[in-house]
């Protein structure tokens, strides 16, 4: 049998050799539930690059046949019919932009024109659903008018619209 002996150097003939001295408990890192948008990063990614717009759940291809009708000054631009899909980005930036707007005032993702299935009451108190256009800014540096009016950046607006991406340069 072996016998093993353990000898402790104290400096002090009273003091233990270990330290009862407690140390404040380490804090731990506390779980950060807000959103980061990295997942919004990697599943949002069209021909490379980050697209600013999450479509919303209740987006919906229009049954109506909507157009919309370019102007360049007083030159009338050919139709865009713009009900096949449930949102189009519009934008500076041809390589993603649905609807192009080649204006130097104009911001590489500048606004979406979505589709969305709304609630709409009738006169006789019934409810049904429509699918509505709406225009959202994506905080672009000119803004989005709507009717003349600017809109805020990430809100919709709603109505038979003159929709306004660019200043005229004086």
């Amino acid at each position: 049998m072996k016998t093993c002996l353990v000898v402790f150097h104290c400096s002090h003939p009273f003091e233990p050799p270990w330290d009862d001295t407690e140390e404040a408990p380490v804090e731990k890192e506390k779980p950060n539930f807000e959103p980061s948008g990295k997942l919004a990063e990697d599943t949002n990614t069209y021909r490379g690059v980050v697209i600013k717009y999450n479509e919303p759940d209740d987006a919906q291809i229009p049954k109506t046949y909507w157009r919309l009708y370019p102007f360049k000054g007083e030159e009338s631009l050919p139709i865009m019919h713009i009900h096949r899909q449930s949102a189009y980005l519009i934008g500076r930036d041809s390589k993603i932009a649905d609807i192009p707007v080649l204006h130097p005032s104009c911001s590489k993702q500048h606004a979406v024109l979505q589709y969305r299935l709304t609630p709409v009451d009738l006169p006789d108190g019934t409810v049904i659903k429509k699918t509505r256009p709406y225009i959202i800014d994506l905080n672009s540096a000119n803004g989005t008018y709507l009717n003349d009016e600017r809109i805020e950046p990430q809100r919709s607006g709603l109505k038979y619209m003159l929709i306004k991406f660019f200043q005229k340069y004086q």
